[in-house]
């Protein structure tokens, strides 16, 4: 009884996984968006529990008397599953994806550098520097800029902080591309931190890194902008 709801309790759990993974790549499918790094991690944890609580159950198929360490790899499957299933939720609800309108040209307001949607919305990159008003990078950096998003359609994502007065601070992804990052990884911005929006913080310092020692974009103009 006690081996029946162990192997139970890691069933239902692998089960739980299994339909908690489904519903991340359906929801990122339906918004044609690259799918998280997460997701792939939560399947390699997914195939790993399944193939112990397999393993394990062949093994105690094999024997003739209850062994209880067997039965707590099962409940110790399980209950890893659940909280994978948890960690997994939380990762898949923690973005929060709007399909939104027409991107505009890059405006100044308050000595920011932000775009206007459609509907009125004022956005501003998290995690993005581009070179000051008086740099004469400046216009390199804009007309990157708006190759990738002019006109074109956003998918944006929140951070820890939404918005400051009419000012939403955001990731924004156009046609699969992650425009935050693409700025950064082709050398027509730089990363800065923004606490608490801080998510993306430590790829785009990579991405900074490589596009410098690349030499891309306005890195194989100057040393520093």
């Amino acid at each position: 009884m006690f081996w029946l709801m162990c192997w139970n309790l890691g069933f239902l759990g692998n089960i739980s996984l299994l339909f908690s993974l489904l519903f991340s790549r359906t929801k990122y499918k339906n918004q044609e968006i690259p799918k998280p790094d997460y997701i792939g991690k939560g399947t390699n944890i997914y195939f790993v529990l399944l193939a112990f609580l397999i393993i394990n159950t062949v093994i105690f198929d094999r024997l003739d008397n209850d062994y209880y360490i067997l039965s707590i790899i099962s409940a110790l499957i399980g209950g890893f599953s659940i909280i994978s299933v948890v960690w997994l939720l939380i990762k898949t609800f923690g973005k929060t994806y709007i399909s939104s309108g027409v991107i505009g040209p890059l405006i100044y307001k308050s000595n920011k550098a932000l775009f206007q949607l459609d509907d009125g919305r004022y956005i501003q990159l998290i995690g993005v520097n581009i070179p000051n008003p008086k740099s004469e990078y400046r216009k390199i950096s804009e007309d990157a800029f708006h190759r990738m998003t002019l006109k074109k359609v956003a998918k944006i994502e929140y951070d820890a902080m939404k918005s400051v007065g009419e000012v939403l601070f955001l990731y924004v992804y156009v046609n699969n591309l992650f425009i935050n990052a693409e700025m950064i990884g082709n050398g027509y911005a730089k990363a800065i931190s923004e606490p608490p929006n801080n998510k993306y913080y430590d790829l785009f310092v990579k991405l900074e890194e490589e596009a410098k020692n690349k030499k891309l974009g306005i890195w194989s103009l100057i040393d520093d902008f």
